[in-house]
C-alpha cells in the first residue's frame, strides 16, 4: 500500500510538472486566458495570505498612533529574489541592524502572530534578532517572546522595543511575505515616521525556476496547482502589489535593486543603497559570508534562518546573473506577466510581443457617428465590466491610457477612452469651424448615452479633467465618481485690453491656422512625444507616434488638427475661472484629485483656488510631472479603483 501510494504521487506530481504536462482538471482551471491568470493570481494571493499569514489574524484597519516610530527601512521583493543576500551583505554594516525575517507587520499583537506562526520557522527570526540584541541565549529569547506573548505586546511596541535596542543603527525589516498583501504594506505607512523601502526585483524565469525547484507551491499550501504556474503568479502579485504601494511613496523614500545587478556589480549597488539609507559605504557589507551575520539556526541542530540554501555559497557569484538564461519553463508565461517583466526591464526570450504591444493590441477600436462626426473610442476589458470613462487633454489621444486602462481591465473594469474630436484618429471639423468647449461636452453626452446604462466613473486629465468636471455638472445623475488628474483652471483676462488682444490673436489664428512641422519619419514624432515627457518608454512612444502621424510630403506629420494648438474657441467659451470654480464648488458627486509632485503646471494660486473650490475632495500626490497616465499608470489604476471603492461605501 505505502508503494502503491508513492506511485500514485509520483505520477500526479509528473503529471504537474514534467514537460508542462498537466492534469485535465488543472488544464480546465489554470491560464487558458489573460482573465483566468487573473483570477488565479487572486486565489494564490489569497493562499499566501491563508497559509502563510492567516486572514483572520491580519489587520484589514490601519494602526492609529499618537505618535509614529523612526523611520525604518524594508526590503520588499517576492520570494526566492535574493532578499536573504541583500539582508545579509546590510547586515555587516555598523551603522545598520538587519535581522532575519521578522514577520511582524501583518498582525496588531503578539498573541495575533503567536496564533498565526506558533512554532512554526517563520517565527525564527525574531529569537535570532533578540538573541543578537541582548546577547542571550536561544531559551532566554524564547522565553522573553514568551512574556511578550502573554503581556500581549502591541506590534509597533515590539518594533519599538527593536528600535531601542538597536541603539543609534537603523532598523532593516527583510521579510517576503509582506509583499503578498497590500494592507500589510500600507501598515509600515502607519506605524513609521519617513519608512524608507528597497524593492528588491529578480527575473521571472529564474525566481519561477528556484519556487519551483524548492517546491514553495506546498509551503503556501497550493497543493493542487501547477507549480510553475503558482510561482508566476506569486511573482507578479508581490512585485505588483509593491509597485502599486510605492506609486503613493516620495520618490526619495525608495530604492530600486535589480538581484542581477547585486551579484553582478555589488559594490556599486551596495554604495547606493549606503547613499540611499544616509550611511558611508563600509567595505564590510562586500563580504556576506564573514563574521556573525545572524544565518545560523536558532538551535544547533536548526534550519538556516532565510533562505536554506544561503549557506551553501561562500562568496557572492556573479554567474547567478544569468541563470535566468539558461531556465526552460515548461510553458510560456501570460502576458500580464510579460507586460510587468517589461515595467521592470526584464527581457523575456521568446515573448511574441513587446509589453506595451500586448497593451495596444488588446485595445479594441470603436467607431461612433456623435453629431455629425465620426469619433474613434478606445477600449479595454470585458464588455460587461464597470465603466471607467477617460478624458485626456489637448493634442493628445485615447490610446495614452493604454498602460492605466490596462490595469483597470485586468481588475475587470471596462475603459473607454475617446479620441475627442480633431484628435487621434476622430474626425476634425470641417474649414471655417473652431472646436469650442461645449462642442466636446456635447460629444461625451453623446458617448455616455449610447454606451452607459448606469453611473460610472469618469476621470478626465488636464483639458479633459475640465470637460469631465463640467459633464458632472450638468449630468450628475451620470457619474458616480470624478477623478481629476492634474486638473486646469481656465484662463480669466485681467483687463478688457489683455481680453481684447487674445481675442484678436484668435481670430488671426482662426484666418490662418498654423501649419504642423514635418518629421523625417515616425521615429522623429516619437521622439518629440518623448521630449515632453521623458518617462514615456521608447516603444509606446512609437506606437503612440505611429497612431497620430500621418504621412506627407517630406515625412509624415501630426495627424490632430493645426487649430487645436491654438486653443481658438477653448478659451472664449463663455466660462472663465471664477465661473468654473463656481461650478466645482457645486459639484456634489465624490471626487478625487491627483497632483505629480515635479509638476508646474499649476501655478500656487491655481492650487489653492482649486482646493477651496473642491475641500470635500480626495487628494493624492504621486511622483511624476504633468502627464502621470504616461508616468505612474500604477498609481492611477490603484488610486481609481480606490475611488470607485469609497463612492460605493458612500452611495446606498
Amino acid at each position: 500500500p505505502r508503494i502503491a501510494s508513492l506511485a500514485k504521487y509520483l505520477a500526479k506530481e509528473f503529471d504537474r510538472t514534467h514537460l508542462g504536462r498537466k492534469t485535465e482538471e488543472n488544464s480546465r482551471r489554470l491560464q487558458k486566458s489573460d482573465r483566468s491568470i487573473t483570477q488565479f493570481a487572486t486565489t494564490i494571493s489569497q493562499v499566501q495570505d491563508t497559509k502563510l499569514i492567516n486572514k483572520q489574524n491580519i489587520r484589514t484597519t490601519l494602526p492609529i498612533l499618537k505618535q509614529k516610530l523612526a523611520s525604518s527601512t524594508f526590503i520588499l521583493s517576492s520570494p526566492r529574489s535574493g532578499s536573504t543576500l541583500l539582508r545579509v551583505m546590510l547586515a555587516g554594516h555598523p551603522d545598520l541592524y538587519a535581522p532575519p525575517e521578522l514577520h511582524l507587520l501583518p498582525f496588531d499583537t503578539m498573541q495575533a502572530r503567536q496564533a498565526e506562526l506558533g512554532l512554526s520557522q517563520l517565527g525564527e527570526g525574531l529569537k535570532k534578532a533578540l538573541m543578537s540584541l541582548k546577547h542571550i541565549k536561544a531559551e532566554e529569547s524564547e522565553e522573553l517572546i514568551q512574556s511578550l506573548i502573554e503581556e500581549n505586546l502591541s506590534i509597533p511596541e515590539v518594533y519599538r522595543l527593536l528600535q531601542q535596542l538597536a541603539g543609534n543603527r537603523i532598523l532593516i525589516d527583510k521579510s517576503p511575505t509582506y509583499a503578498s498583501n497590500r494592507t500589510t504594506l500600507e501598515r509600515a505607512e502607519a506605524i513609521f515616521n519617513q519608512a524608507k523601502y528597497i524593492h528588491l526585483v529578480r527575473h521571472p524565469y529564474s525566481v519561477i525556476e528556484s519556487f519551483t525547484r524548492m517546491r514553495m507551491d506546498k509551503l503556501i499550501g497550493a497543493d493542487n496547482g501547477n507549480p510553475y504556474e503558482i510561482a508566476e503568479a506569486v511573482w507578479r502579485n508581490s512585485n505588483q502589489n509593491i509597485l502599486d504601494f510605492l506609486a503613493q511613496i516620495e520618490s526619495n523614500r525608495q530604492h530600486f535593486v535589480r538581484y542581477e545587478d547585486l551579484v553582478s556589480q555589488p559594490t556599486s549597488v551596495l554604495a547606493g543603497v549606503c547613499q540611499f539609507l544616509g550611511v558611508a559605504f563600509d567595505p564590510a557589507v562586500l563580504q556576506p559570508y564573514q563574521g556573525d551575520r545572524m544565518t545560523e539556526g536558532v538551535h544547533h541542530n536548526s534550519l538556516s534562518v532565510g533562505d536554506p540554501n544561503f549557506l551553501q555559497h561562500q562568496q557572492i557569484d556573479p554567474s547567478l546573473a544569468e541563470t535566468w538564461q539558461k531556465v526552460k519553463l515548461p510553458n510560456p508565461v501570460s502576458n500580464l506577466t510579460r507586460h510587468l517583466a517589461a515595467q521592470l526591464n526584464y527581457s523575456l526570450p521568446g515573448t511574441p510581443v513587446s509589453a506595451e504591444n500586448w497593451t495596444l493590441e488588446n485595445m479594441k477600436e470603436i467607431l461612433l457617428d456623435v453629431r455629425g462626426l465620426r469619433l474613434c473610442l478606445c477600449s479595454w476589458g470585458p464588455e460587461e465590466g464597470p465603466l471607467v470613462l477617460c478624458l485626456h487633454g489637448i493634442l493628445e489621444q485615447g490610446a495614452a491610457w493604454a498602460e492605466v486602462a490596462m490595469g483597470l481591465a485586468q481588475k475587470g473594469y471596462r475603459v473607454i477612452a475617446p479620441d475627442l474630436r480633431g484628435h487621434g484618429r476622430s474626425d476634425h471639423v470641417d474649414r471655417g469651424n473652431s472646436y469650442n468647449l461645449i462642442d466636446f461636452i456635447a460629444d461625451i453626452d453623446a458617448i455616455v448615452e449610447s454606451l452607459a446604462d448606469k453611473a460610472f466613473t469618469l476621470v478626465g486629465h488636464s483639458l479633459g479633467s475640465v470637460i469631465a468636471a463640467l459633464f458632472a455638472s450638468v449630468r450628475p445623475q451620470k457619474v458616480a465618481n470624478l477623478v481629476l488628474v492634474e486638473t486646469v483652471l481656465p484662463t480669466e483676462s485681467e483687463d478688457e485690453e489683455t481680453a481684447i488682444e487674445q481675442l484678436a490673436t484668435h481670430l488671426d489664428y482662426l484666418m490662418s491656422p498654423p501649419e504642423h512641422p514635418v518629421f523625417a519619419d515616425v521615429a522623429a514624432a516619437a521622439e518629440r512625444l518623448r521630449e515632453g515627457t521623458p518617462a514615456l518608454s521608447p516603444t509606446l512612444a512609437m506606437i503612440l507616434a505611429e497612431r497620430i502621424t500621418e504621412p506627407c510630403e517630406g515625412g509624415v506629420r501630426w495627424r490632430w488638427s493645426p487649430l487645436l494648438r491654438t486653443r481658438a474657441g477653448i478659451g472664449f467659451n463663455g466660462i472663465g475661472k471664477s465661473k468654473y470654480l463656481g461650478i466645482l464648488k457645486r459639484i456634489q458627486t465624490p471626487i478625487t484629485l491627483i497632483y505629480g509632485d515635479r509638476s508646474n503646471f499649476n501655478r500656487s494660486s491655481d492650487l489653492n483656488d482649486q482646493q477651496a473650490a473642491m475641500p470635500r475632495a480626495e487628494k493624492y500626490v504621486v511622483p511624476g510631472g504633468h502627464n502621470l497616465h504616461l508616468e505612474s499608470p500604477s498609481a492611477l489604476v490603484r488610486i481609481i479603483e480606490s475611488a470607485k471603492a469609497l463612492t460605493n461605501r458612500l452611495l446606498p
